[in-house]
């Protein structure tokens, strides 16, 4: 009977760490998918941008048009590190690498954009749709 108790216990410990995990990623998750989407439009912006335009023409639209974009991008970036570090051990190595990756790369296009390298920037482009992909196959493992 004592063996049975003890093992009710612990089942229930599991599901109640299991339900803590689930709810953490999906914490962490949603501040990055809300970044993946901010940082496509972004990254997609500056490429119209720089495919049509000189490089002054560029630097106005920088600040006009890629300004408010930018800035949620920069903020959700933030949210996203920050979020990642506290919940670490909720969502294991392997995920929080990919959203460290995520917010390392979110920044990486101002430089392509600067430069004016429309190859680069759709190469980040292709390496956000990776991670984006890479995240949603292993908070699928996580939580199955």
């Amino acid at each position: 009977y004592r063996s049975l108790e003890r093992l009710k216990q612990g089942l229930s410990f599991s599901e109640k760490v299991g339900t803590i995990r689930a709810e953490k990623i999906g914490e962490v998750w949603e501040v990055a998918n809300r970044l993946m989407f901010a940082s496509e439009n972004a990254v997609r912006r500056a490429a119209e941008i720089v495919s049509v335009k000189s490089q002054a023409e560029r630097n106005e639209d920088l600040v006009l048009k890629l300004g408010p974009i930018e800035a949620e991008a920069q903020k959700l970036s933030q949210d996203l590190k920050e979020l990642a570090q506290i919940n670490r051990y909720w969502t294991g190595e392997v995920l929080y690498s990919k959203f460290r990756d995520f917010h390392n790369l979110s920044g990486d296009y101002k430089i392509a954009y600067a430069a004016g390298d429309i190859k680069k920037l759709k190469d980040i482009e292709r390496q956000i749709e990776e991670i984006r992909t890479s995240v949603i196959e292993q908070k699928s493992e996580l939580l199955s």
